[in-house]
Order: C-alpha cells, then structure tokens, then sequence
C-alpha cells in the first residue's frame, strides 16, 4: 500500500512539474500510460493466487486457501484471469471487488462461474452495495 501512494504522490508531483513544460498532448499520453500501468499492476497476479492472498490475509491457512479457491472456482487459472479481467472492463466492476467476491465465495465453499450472468449480476449488485458504504 505504501508503494502505491508513493507512486501517486510521485506521479501528481510530475505532472506539477511537466504540465508548464509538456504540450497538452503529451501531457494526455502520459495520463493514459499511468493509468495502463495502474491497472497492469492490478492484474498482474491471477484471481486464484489474489483470491488465496485474501483468504491468507483475514487469518486462513494457506494450504486450506489453496484448496478452497480452488475448489470454488469453476475455471482454470488462466480462463478465471482472462474472465476476470473481461468483467473489469465490460462490467466496470473493480478487481479488487471480483476477489473479495470469490475469496468469500471459497470460505463458504460455494462455487463460482464467472461466465455466468448470475454471477455477474451478483457482483455487480455487490460492487453497488461496497460503493454506497465505503
């Protein structure tokens, strides 16, 4: 967490310091690769290990958060990654959201189809009711 707001105040200093001095079309494109590499960063590790990582963070044992998540979901690493990453951008439901999703669905042992529209829509009711109390 300490990196990230690192990066933005590094990131907000720069575009103090650039904005006099780029024309405002580069001063657009670096904009656009800051947030490319914001999301990047985000999706880097793949749902399972982030989905585990979740399960870890609120006092699970690794081994049995492993075994969970990977029983949950319904797809193969790469397909729940590529699934995931399709719902962020058509659904405009953050990632962060999408593991807390099924990372609670793994600790009730419930499964998870993310090419389901159910599920979808479950997220996205959720991702709806985190917004109107954070």
């Amino acid at each position: 967490m300490i990196k990230r707001e690192f990066f933005v105040i590094t990131i907000f200093l720069s575009n103090i310091a650039f904005a006099t001095v780029l024309p405002v079309d580069h001063t657009e494109t670096l904009r656009d690769t800051v947030a490319t590499q914001e999301q990047n960063e985000e999706t880097k590790s793949t749902l399972h290990n982030a989905a585990v990582t979740h399960l870890v963070n609120k006092g699970l044992d690794t081994d049995v958060a492993q075994n969970r998540v990977a029983a949950s979901l319904s797809h193969s690493e790469t397909e729940a990654q590529l699934l995931s990453q399709q719902i962020v951008q058509n659904e405009k439901i953050s990632y962060n959201n999408i593991i807390e999703y099924v990372a609670k669905a793994a600790l009730h042992r419930r499964k998870v189809d993310l090419g389901k529209s159910q599920e979808i829509t479950a997220l996205k009711q959720r991702s709806h009711t985190l917004g109107r109390y954070s």
